[in-house]
């Protein structure tokens, strides 16, 4: 007969008092909550470039007048 302890928790390797299957869950939330955060500054600093770049462009009529 098998002993199920991974239902009850007695065979979760523990340190601290705190299951490492849950510290190791939290923290891969936290760096996917951090990852997602660098991505979403480094797409609107993106979108800001884009912009800027497309901007501040001269037009060809202008340069031809002036």
């Amino acid at each position: 007969m098998m002993m199920n302890c991974m239902n009850t928790g007695t065979g979760a390797l523990m340190i601290g008092g705190i299951r490492l299957a849950d510290a190791a869950l939290a923290t891969t939330v936290l760096l996917l909550a951090l990852l997602a955060a660098i991505a979403a500054i480094a797409a609107v600093r993106f979108c800001f470039d884009v912009a800027r770049r497309f901007g501040t462009r001269p037009f060809r009529s202008t340069q031809a007048s002036s």
